[in-house]
């Protein structure tokens, strides 16, 4: 029998006691649980629906419901352009990984309507002794730009978290890498 038609099949919703199933009410939330521990292979952490990766395409509308907790992978020879959605606070977090290294055009990460971007990136200089520099957003910065050459997509795995921290922010790190010319900052004001 599999895990997902167990659960499903077996369990109605009740009230989370000791020594019993932990079951959703109608809602499908679980609240109140406290100090808890998972010990083996958890089926749900390795294959639920807020693991494992997914591909961002040419162009990728990054949702809760969908990419929270998710490494999203920026796979396309021509670019992929995420937008995340309108930042409330939530804490929900996204991982974008280059998985391909685009030959035309950029990976681009940017935000939705007025919602700004506040941290930092480091990147370093692969062709030149691994220099490392980092770069802060400015006070308007809402989109990351990975040019191919000086702000990134020029290794594979570099990396950009973004985290839903507060109403229109979105807190960013992340690792990049360039070649060919001095490291550039990969932030911009470029959302209309």
């Amino acid at each position: 029998m599999k895990f997902a038609g167990w659960f499903t099949g077996l369990l109605t919703p009740g009230t989370v006691r000791a020594s019993k199933a932990v079951v959703t009410n109608s809602t499908k939330d679980i609240t109140g649980l406290r100090n808890n521990t998972i010990t083996g292979r958890s089926q749900w952490l390795t294959q639920g629906p807020s693991s494992g990766e997914v591909a961002a395409g040419a162009a990728l509308a990054v949702s809760a419901a969908l990419h929270a907790g998710r490494t999203i992978r920026l796979e396309t020879l021509a670019g992929s352009v995420c937008t995340l959605p309108a930042a409330t606070g939530s804490g929900n977090r996204y991982r974008f990984r280059v998985g391909v290294l685009a030959t035309s055009v950029s990976h681009i990460i940017k935000v939705t309507g007025t919602d700004i971007m506040q941290g930092l990136i480091l990147g370093a200089r692969t062709d030149s002794g691994n220099a490392v520099l980092g770069f802060a957003c400015a006070a308007d910065s809402d989109t990351i730009t990975l040019n191919r050459t000086t702000t990134g997509s020029v290794n594979l795995g570099e990396f950009v978290e973004c985290e839903d921290v507060a109403a229109g922010v979105w807190q960013v790190n992340g690792l990049l890498s360039a070649t060919g010319a001095a490291f550039a900052t990969p932030f911009s004001a470029a959302v209309p």
